[in-house]
């Protein structure tokens, strides 16, 4: 007796939608890591992806447009490895966290990660989407910093007088200047990195 074979469920159109734009997201970000971010084409990202410039458009209004939607994604993803999911963390983890992923040049989404970060904010500086962009997500993460901040100043683990906000916004601001340090040469241990940081908000 012959026995039937299960297919799998088909998608949805919502869900198939969704896989293609997922898709070239993902071979954008490849082409941007391998390449750079000046030299990636439509055409080798819709090749990578296995789709046509007509899906691509069915995303994207055009090459900003798609790239913009690519950094959101990317940092994103690096922000909910780094505070968790809905800020579920504790301080010290998430800056464990963040100074791994620096000291290791290796990132949540984006993988190993050889642009210098000055090209990265070179090419965000020439667009004002991408700077408008790049300020949203900046705020976000500088928002479940501060989070918790302000849970850390609960367990005693943060003094009182800091403001949270502020404080936050002083830490991802350290934090970038050590990627661009980084770029010179210029490395710190993941454990320094973290207690330096502790340090300034506990003392």
């Amino acid at each position: 007796m012959q026995q039937s074979i299960e297919r799998p469920p088909r998608r949805s159109r919502a869900e198939s939608k969704e896989a293609t734009r997922q898709a070239l997201l993902q071979a954008g970000l490849a082409e941007l890591i391998e390449h750079g971010l000046d030299v990636p084409s439509l055409d080798a990202i819709c090749a990578r992806a296995g789709y046509t410039r007509g899906a691509f458009y069915v995303h994207f209004k055009d090459r900003e447009d798609f790239f913009v939607a690519v950094m959101d994604w990317a940092l994103s993803g690096i922000l909910l490895a780094v505070v968790g999911s809905n800020g579920h963390s504790d301080l010290r983890t998430a800056v464990s966290r963040f100074s791994s992923y620096m000291s290791h040049r290796e990132w949540p989404v984006v993988g190993k990660y050889p642009l210098a970060s000055h090209r990265f904010i070179e090419a965000i500086s020439r667009s004002e989407q991408l700077k408008a962009r790049w300020a949203d997500v900046f705020r976000k993460i500088c928002e479940g910093m501060a989070v918790l901040i302000a849970r850390g100043q609960e367990t005693g683990e943060v003094r009182k007088s800091l403001d949270p906000h502020e404080s936050a916004k002083a830490i991802v601001t350290m934090g970038l200047g050590a990627m661009g340090l980084q770029d010179t040469g210029i490395t710190r241990p993941e454990e320094e990195l973290t207690a330096a940081v502790m340090a300034l908000l506990r003392d």
